[in-house]
């Protein structure tokens, strides 16, 4: 995934992915990105895991799972 402007003249944020499941990964970034920007009480904390991680051993917070990994983002 990477993040680019939306537009040269904008202060929005575009997001770009590939994969088969690109469009969920937008969807979910981009609602948690929304989320924290409403709700932001304090910086956001994102922590990475080995794909196998179970669910017990992942901090508490939203879960985006990928290929090889899983994000644990928090704030």
């Amino acid at each position: 995934m990477t993040a680019r402007p939306a537009c040269e003249d904008a202060n929005g944020l575009g997001l770009i992915a590939r994969g088969p499941d690109r469009s969920k990964l937008i969807g979910q970034v981009s609602d948690l990105l929304r989320r924290w920007s409403q709700e932001r009480p304090e910086q956001p904390v994102v922590t990475g895991y080995p794909a196998a991680t179970p669910d017990d051993r992942l901090a508490a917070g939203a879960h985006v799972n990928r290929r090889v990994t899983r994000l644990t983002i928090g704030w």
